[in-house]
């Protein structure tokens, strides 16, 4: 299999990431090491999703370390236009348990030619349009 040139990161990863979680940061941490070469992508509202509970919660220090992140690994932030919305309805209309929110994200990594999604949820592995990359499935 041929090595992945563009990986869209889901919110979950990031965040897990960023926050240490005990079980996914060193997978998230293998897969960034992995993909160093790779070019890395969210879209907006994935940006929108990180920094909406450290916003409320007036945690300016997590807003910065999201961003930190986010800029020194290059990450690039995807808008949403209106042939990522046309993938997405294609996808809701195939996929009926999908949610709106993933199928926007799934869209853009479709829509801007990416290799891989990466996430932790195990409902995507269905979706057969782009690889879905599952952090729980990754062993350590």
């Amino acid at each position: 299999m041929k090595e992945p040139t563009k990986i869209f990161f889901d919110t979950a990863p990031i965040i897990y990431y960023i926050e240490d979680n005990q079980i996914f940061a060193s997978k998230v941490e293998k897969l960034l090491e992995k993909f160093e070469k790779q070019k890395l992508m969210i879209n907006s509202i994935v940006y929108t999703e990180l920094c909406i509970k450290p916003k409320r919660e007036n945690n300016k220090q997590l807003i910065f370390l999201f961003d930190d992140f986010l800029n020194n690994l290059r990450f690039e932030i995807l808008t949403i236009d209106k042939k990522c919305a046309i993938i997405a309805i294609d996808l809701m209309a195939k996929y009926q348990q999908i949610k709106t929110v993933d199928a926007i994200h799934i869209a853009s990594a479709i829509a801007h030619n990416c290799d891989t999604f990466v996430t932790n949820d195990k409902q995507l592995k269905q979706i057969k349009e782009i690889n879905i990359l599952v952090l729980s499935e990754i062993e350590n």
